[in-house]
């Protein structure tokens, strides 16, 4: 009896370890096949706009903090949060998020139009259709060579860290009601701002 409930624990245990695992891969699959739907339902988007709000602040501060004294009060107060809602709006989207995970570069591009000029940036929303993705097999090698990390950081949140185009970007996933979600992405702050 003993050993079938260690037997159990086991199976139980390794099928844990392994479910996040098996995310990341749907999350890789989603992204290349640009899955608006796959996204808006995987992601803790309070989270993860929370988390993405206090990386702007940060870098409007930075941006804010090139400026002269004065000027940089004026700023404050009339940027303030009011700014960080109309940015967070824009660029904490599905379509965004699965930007910055396909193509960095574009990404940075983009916030840099929203940071100069948040008003005019508001557009619809775009029109995206789903791309056609063929899994073409693991490159063991460019795997190890991208990825940092990717493991249990506790028990209920799950990181992979990894280089994509020369950005590092980590990603936290967190075990909500018997899901795996996207609950924070990391923006590489200070390299955003060497390049705003």
């Amino acid at each position: 009896m003993r050993n079938k409930i260690l037997i159990i624990l086991f199976i139980l245990s390794s099928l844990y370890i392994l479910w996040p695992f098996f995310n990341i891969y749907r999350f890789y699959i989603a992204v290349k096949k640009t899955d608006i739907e796959f996204f808006t339902n995987n992601v803790d988007w309070k989270s993860l706009r929370a988390g993405f709000k206090n990386d702007l602040e940060i870098i409007i501060d930075q941006k804010i903090g090139k400026k002269k004294s004065i000027e940089k009060q004026i700023l404050k107060s009339l940027l303030g949060n009011d700014l960080i809602e109309i940015i967070l709006e824009e660029i904490v989207s599905p379509e965004n998020i699965i930007l910055l995970l396909n193509d960095p570069n574009k990404y940075k591009d983009m916030l840099k139009k929203e940071m100069n000029d948040p008003n005019k940036n508001i557009k619809k929303k775009q029109n995206i259709k789903k791309e056609k993705f063929k899994l073409k097999g693991p490159n063991i090698k460019r795997i190890r060579e991208k990825v940092n990390y990717v493991f249990f950081i506790n028990l209920n949140t799950f990181r992979i860290d990894f280089n994509h185009d020369g950005f590092p970007i980590k990603i936290d996933l967190k075990f909500s009601p018997f899901k795996w979600k996207v609950h924070k992405i990391y923006l590489p702050v200070n390299l955003l701002i060497s390049k705003i």
